[in-house]
């Protein structure tokens, strides 16, 4: 039988072993970097200048990039990055992916490669976006809190802000190029200013779009469930609307197609043409100007209403049903729904002359105003009238001929006075082909003239009171302060006594005839 041995290494193997784990230790940490990265190791954003291998970049907490950065490998995320210069995704990234995520770009971040897998900015700060990709169509997505100053389009792209959060912004975004061009989201300001620029919203709302002067024939779709607020039409355009667009301006000569659903359109000019294809438009407005607008009704286009403040030609087979006209120089070849023409305006429908005759201006005849009147009981007063035209006819009527009765000779109203109280005049004038005329007044019978009060009597506690009448026979009444009679003094032709102090007051006069 063997006898069993245990090996035991010798120090110089021993410490052999060591020596090889350390190296295999210090391989480890200087190359775990590059595998984690995907960069060369140890090195940072600013040393790098340009990542060319896929991989995460960027340091946990923040990293400031002084100049340019250039990413040319697709499969890179930068992450927590301030760059004071530009950013550019080269077009060595071609149909891959890049993501951005807390990256500030002080200037522009170039948009240059890029497929439709995308380039995404989350929670970015970018002071100028320029998607550029020249061979093909790149897919740009800002997310979160992204905060983008100004975008510039200038290839073709997609670009979505559907998922930004409210904290998230875009200011003025610019498309310069006539290659499609997708948009998602919401945004205030768009503006077209390339030829044959082709633009389809695909979902969310655009607050204004502005076609500039040099963008003719541009090209633009609304999806459904897409909205443009308003599209201030400064050239010829072509508008496909599935979804909501609220008004359209047009101020510039050319052609300008609708299709689908449009709100308003609001047009006026010289060399203006509207042709409208299929779908419905709820209300066309042509303001006043020197030029004539020309309208074209496909078979299958509805228009709801046309306001003319203008003048317009309206042709086509199309569904007009209802046409405010308020100037001349208007024609429509077919008969629309309903034809609202203002006065004195000569238009031609169907072939035919149609004018709204201006209704005869009928005068009204006039009687000057008449004041207000005081009488006494059995007094008269006359009251010439001033009535237009001069054969005019009057009459006059008293609601309470007790009180104040009327009589007319001429043009002169006698009333005549009877019991105490007012009475309402109204004085009528009338002439056949005018507007007749009236007039009110009031008459008050009331027998007492004056009523005075004397500064001494002869008995304490009493008054002295003296009270005149509007009659011309005072003699033929008598007067009562009170209940106290007064006597009548023929050479004053009034009536006085002494009445107690407390009772000295012309409501309590009472005059009735003997």
């Amino acid at each position: 039988m063997r006898e069993k041995r245990t090996y035991v290494p010798t120090t110089p193997q021993v410490i052999l072993v060591l020596l090889i784990l350390s190296l295999c230790l210090n391989v480890y940490l200087l190359v775990s970097p590059a595998l984690e990265t995907g960069g060369e190791p140890g090195l940072s954003l600013q040393e790098l200048q340009e990542i060319r291998e896929a991989g995460v970049y960027g340091p946990d907490d923040v990293e400031i990039v002084e100049g340019s950065l250039f990413i040319s490998a697709a499969g890179v995320k930068l992450q927590n990055a301030v760059i004071n210069g530009d950013l550019i995704l080269t077009s060595a990234i071609g149909d891959g992916s890049v993501e951005l995520s807390r990256v500030t770009v002080r200037d522009s971040a170039m948009v240059e490669g890029g497929g439709e897998d995308t380039v995404v900015f989350e929670d970015a700060v970018i002071g100028h976006l320029l998607i550029n990709r020249a061979d093909g169509k790149v897919r740009v997505v800002l997310k979160g809190k992204t905060v983008v100053e100004k975008i510039t389009i200038k290839g073709a792209a997609s670009l979505s802000a559907e998922r930004l959060s409210e904290e998230g912004q875009i200011g003025e975004l610019n498309i310069e190029t006539a290659a499609a061009v997708e948009l998602e989201g919401v945004y205030d300001l768009v503006n077209l200013a390339a030829a044959k620029a082709r633009v389809t919203l695909v979902g969310g709302r655009v607050e204004k779009l502005a076609v500039g002067a040099a963008a003719e024939e541009a090209c633009i779709a609304v999806n459904e469930g897409a909205v443009v607020e308003l599209l201030a039409a400064g050239a010829p355009l072509s508008l496909e609307s599935r979804g909501e667009v609220g008004e359209v301006t047009v101020a510039e000569p050319g052609l300008f197609k609708f299709a689908g659903n449009v709100e308003k359109i609001t047009a006026g000019g010289r060399g203006i043409f509207l042709e409208f294809a299929e779908g419905s438009t709820e209300t066309v407005v042509v303001k006043a100007s020197e030029g004539t607008v020309m309208i074209h009704l496909a078979k299958e286009a509805v228009v709801k209403l046309i306001r003319l403040d203008g003048a317009a030609g309206i042709t086509g087979e199309g569904s007009l049903e209802r046409v405010v006209i308020n100037c001349a120089g208007t024609t429509i070849e077919r008969k629309p729904g309903a034809v609202e023409l203002a006065e004195g305006v000569e238009v031609e429908i169907a072939g035919e002359k149609v004018i709204k005759e201006k209704p005869k201006q009928i005068s009204s005849v006039s009687i000057s105003a008449i004041s207000n009147r005081v009488i006494g009981p059995g007094e008269s007063t006359t009251i010439s009238l001033a009535v237009s035209p001069g054969d005019a006819k009057i009459m006059a009527s008293s609601n309470n001929a007790s009180v104040a009765a009327v009589s007319l000779s001429g043009k002169s109203l006698t009333i005549k006075g009877g019991n105490s109280g007012t009475a309402t005049i109204t004085v009528r004038v009338s002439k056949q082909d005018y507007n007749s005329a009236s007039r009110t007044f009031k008459v008050t019978v009331d027998p007492v003239k004056d009523f005075k009060i004397g500064d001494s009597s002869l008995t304490p506690g009493k008054k002295v009171v003296t009270v005149t009448l509007r009659c011309a026979d005072p003699q033929n009444y008598t007067v009562t302060v009170a209940g106290i009679s007064l006597n009548y003094y023929p050479d004053k032709k009034a009536f006085g006594g002494e009445v107690p102090e407390n009772d000295a007051k012309r409501g309590n006069v009472r005059v009735a005839r003997r």
